[in-house]
């Protein structure tokens, strides 16, 4: 984290014309079950702290990496991706958010991540996903359209399978950073993506895919967000 924080910190970074607020301190941070739980991290390990990480995803055109428009770029689906990948199956063709009657996307997101990453059954929808899901959905009914939709992954759910493939996507995602780095190409990362300087997202894609080849076995598709 330190070489990445350094090589970040000299790369010509702008917001909307302006320098950004520096210096950019990336931390990675980890969960355990209990204080005196042994300290294992291999649970959650996701990257924070970048000023962009808080940008409405409208405004991230406005960043500029060494005078260039930045190319968003994204793991598709990378979450169930994972999750199949652990049960030893493969995700279904089509959007693995999508086909439930009824249930908004933006809903079926959050609902899946949050049965993966609780232990216990959902008893009640966590805000975000009460918000998006809207009228009529409950905790049992958004538990039950999921399991259906994803039947492979099912029993996974309320396992707290989620932090361990969030710590998966952690180590996909800081060797496609090293390995940026190593090719002179400031990176900035989100989750589970990166934003590069728009010429260097062709480089940018065969690093993730390569990543994720290599720490999870299979190549994990990569797209350019709008």
């Amino acid at each position: 984290m330190q070489a990445i924080n350094a090589f970040l910190n000299k790369a010509d970074l702008t917001l909307d014309g302006s320098p950004p607020p520096l210096p950019i301190l990336l931390t990675r941070r980890f969960q355990v079950e209990h204080p005196d739980a042994p300290h294992t991290f291999d649970r959650h390990g996701r990257l924070y702290g970048g000023f962009w990480m808080s940008l409405p995803k409208t405004q991230r055109h406005l960043i500029r990496i060494n005078g260039e428009e930045v190319a968003d770029l994204d793991f598709t689906a990378m979450f169930p991706q994972l999750a199949y990948l652990e049960a030893g199956a493969v995700l279904p063709r089509g959007d693995p958010y999508g086909g439930i009657e009824g249930l908004p996307r933006a809903a079926a997101k959050m609902g899946l991540s949050a049965l993966l990453c609780r232990r216990g059954a959902m008893r009640r929808l966590p805000s975000g996903v009460r918000e998006a899901a809207g009228k009529g959905w409950n905790a049992e009914r958004l538990s039950q359209a999921l399991a259906e939709r994803h039947p492979a992954i099912a029993s996974m759910f309320g396992t707290g399978l989620g932090l361990r493939l969030m710590f998966t996507e952690s180590r996909i995602l800081l060797v496609a950073l090293r390995t940026l780095m190593e090719q002179g190409v400031p990176a900035l990362p989100m989750h589970d993506g990166i934003m590069v300087p728009r010429s260097r997202s062709d480089q940018a894609t065969t690093a993730m895919v390569d990543a994720s080849q290599g720490i999870a076995g299979i190549p994990l598709p990569v797209v350019i967000k709008a």
